[in-house]
């Protein structure tokens, strides 16, 4: 089996070999306008590829429906700028569910159920570690959202800059 493989290997590795030979004495072949042409064509799909990579959407393998909820300064709290609304769009339940605010500030519960949503109030978040007595254990109401991970026994979606909307 080890010689069947090694064979295989070394006639891909041939072919592959005189491939690239016939190519570079094609390229060397052509006249200095179509070599421009070539490298120009090679830079933009260099640059391209990259710049349509970021457009992606983020991965979300929770299924997770997540919006920055701006407060209305009419409200009653006007001491919080914003909730975090959070929706489990998945099937299945999840358990140990942890919102992180900025890498700093934690939200936890034991579950939410699969189509369940919940509104995460500003003061809800806690410093990670520290008990919620302390004087500076909540964030600051001036805090802006910069990536919030939902985390939880099924997996881990991060949501860079989320979307905000207005009520």
């Amino acid at each position: 089996m080890q010689a069947l493989l090694a064979e295989a290997g070394r006639r891909l590795l041939d072919l592959v070999r005189s491939q690239a030979h016939k190519r570079i004495g094609d390229y060397q072949r052509q006249t200095n306008w179509t070599r421009w042409r070539l490298w120009v064509v090679v830079a933009y799909t260099l640059v391209a590829i990259p710049s349509l990579a970021t457009l992606l959407p983020e991965r979300n393998p929770l299924d997770a429906y997540l919006r920055i909820k701006k407060v209305d300064l009419h409200a009653a709290r006007v001491d919080e700028p914003f909730f975090v609304f959070l929706r489990n769009d998945s099937q299945e339940p999840w358990k140990n569910v942890r919102v992180t605010l900025n890498r700093k500030y934690v939200y936890e519960r034991v579950e939410l159920k699969a189509g369940d949503a919940i509104s995460i109030e500003l003061d809800r978040f806690l410093k990670n570690g520290a008990p919620p007595t302390a004087k500076d254990s909540r964030p600051p109401a001036n805090v802006h959202p910069e990536q919030i991970v939902v985390s939880s026994d099924a997996g881990k979606s991060v949501f860079h800059h989320p979307a905000e909307e207005r009520d």
